[in-house]
């Protein structure tokens, strides 16, 4: 993550290095990479070597006799030879708990830097510095007092005037704090950033933020405004989010919030900009993973009348959530996150509203038990015929929609021509392609419908008003193995 501010750069006098007048060339100071040379004086230092087949990748090795290009060196006990440039120097003499940045280590290299990390992360310290970020690594679990509201208080007293505030470990409140003084001091809008592979803890960091900006120093009880934009997260996380084989609450989409922050902390607008939702999840899942959390929730949590008004049947009739095997999530209680989205929906949407929603959600969800046949017809033995009209005609009523106009437009192709009309069947493979498109275009109108509606609640002045911005990045990227 990243505390930025978008800083003005001024023309420089003169002209080019070196003619008269023209202002000195300054130094530029680059960090090299750590790399191992030869020397005698080696002998009996450590050393890293990269080995493979290690899950940490780096083995800390002791040189025992050098030999032209070549090391001799001890890895656990284990004699080898190993060629100079497999080699990386090692610091002597740091602590992992007191390195709090990467930045100053003497030896940077990317087993210096793995071998702080994982350490600080063995005694639960999962945030360290590198120079002006913060690296984040997933605990997967509570740590006791890291984000309690006394922590919220030193860092709202810490001193930022160079930076990361140097007397307090590293923690993603000094990220929102360093954006918050940067706002207040220079009067520009600042951006938090955070990235990181699926399952790394985006969602988790971004409320965190979030969480930091809404605490007001001075104790004054939140706003309204304030309330929704922080319940807007259990809404955006059911229609957005789904269970990964990596991550029971992965995010399928990228956002960047725009805060309007009141000095002292606590936020009096934003704006919530959407990107990126991953429309494929809607058609397939993998094996072990779910579809997004907000048909499951409607499923559990709707009342009976509700159901029956959404034609709603269970999750294993749906060929859109029964092909992945996965209809529970352990440590996820949909019953009770539904009741939190809804508790959230009443702030933005009225009953009917949210009824109408919770049918056009439904009618997706049919969308994927659609089936057409080929047949003859209109000079084609390839004309798309529909194969289950009771579920189409529920498709239709809960969109709303005509049946017999809905139906031609998914398997009918209408073209004008000089001022003619000419219409040809499509097939039955072609029909099925726009019955699962148009469930997906729906779908993503119904997250844009759910984002512009909180919007209409928390807009603000952003054209000249100062914000911090808080930006999730896109789904993160994911590494598989095929055999």
């Amino acid at each position: 993550m990243e505390a930025k501010a978008g800083g003005k750069k001024g023309g420089a006098p003169g002209g080019p290095p070196g003619a008269p007048g023209a202002p000195k060339a300054k130094a530029k100071l680059e960090r090299k990479y750590s790399l191992v040379e030869l020397g005698d004086y080696l002998v009996g230092s450590n050393v890293w070597v990269r080995e493979k087949q290690r899950e940490d990748l780096y083995a800390l090795a002791k040189v025992v006799s050098i030999a032209g290009t070549s090391l001799n060196v001890e890895v656990e006990g284990v004699s080898k030879t190993v060629q100079q440039e497999e080699c990386l120097n090692a610091n002597v003499g740091f602590s992992p708990e007191s390195c709090n940045d990467l930045s100053k280590l003497p030896h940077a290299n990317e087993a210096a830097a793995l071998h702080i990390i994982r350490e600080r992360y063995l005694r639960d310290i999962i945030y360290t510095y590198a120079g002006r970020l913060l690296i984040a690594l997933n605990p997967f679990k509570a740590i006791a007092g890291l984000y309690e509201p006394a922590a919220i208080t030193r860092y709202q007293n810490a001193d930022t005037s160079r930076g990361f505030p140097a007397e307090l470990p590293p923690h993603t409140f000094a990220v929102a704090q360093c954006a918050m003084d940067l706002m207040r001091l220079a009067r520009e809008n600042q951006s938090c950033v955070v990235s990181g592979e699926s399952g790394a803890g985006k969602t988790e960091t971004a409320r965190q933020l979030m969480q930091y900006f809404a605490s007001d120093k001075e104790g004054s009880r939140g706003s309204r405004v304030q309330d929704i934009i922080l319940g807007a997260n259990p809404v955006l996380e059911a229609v957005g989010n789904a269970k990964t084989l990596r991550n029971n609450n992965s995010s399928r989409f990228g956002r960047f919030v725009k805060l309007e922050v009141a000095p002292t902390g606590g936020i009096h607008g934003g704006l919530i900009n959407n990107y990126m939702l991953e429309l494929s999840r809607i058609e397939f899942q993998g094996q072990g993973e779910r579809n997004y959390h907000i048909f499951y929730q409607m499923i559990k949590g709707l009342t009976a009348e509700e159901k029956a008004s959404c034609e709603l049947k269970q999750a294993t009739e749906y060929e859109f959530l029964n092909k992945s095997g996965c209809y529970e999530v352990e440590t996820v209680n949909d019953l009770q996150e539904f009741a939190d989205v809804r508790q959230q929906l009443d702030l933005i949407l009225s009953k009917e509203e949210q009824l109408a929603y919770f049918k056009a959600l439904s009618a997706v969800l049919l969308c994927g038990n659609i089936k057409f046949n080929n047949v003859q017809a209109m000079g084609t033995d390839k004309a798309a015929k529909l194969q289950n009209e009771g579920d189409f005609d529920k498709i239709a009523s809960l969109f709303g929609a005509k049946k017999n106009t809905l139906l031609e437009a998914l398997t009918i192709n209408t073209v004008e021509v000089r001022g003619n009309i000419i219409k040809s069947p499509l097939s039955a493979e072609q029909a099925l392609v726009m019955c699962r498109s148009m469930a997906k275009e729906v779908y993503s109108v119904l997250f844009d419908f759910i984002v512009e509606s909180f919007n209409s609640k928390i807009s603000f002045d952003h054209e000249n008003k100062v914000w911090i911005g808080v930006g999730s990045k896109e789904p993160g990227c994911e590494f598989w193995t095929f055999k």
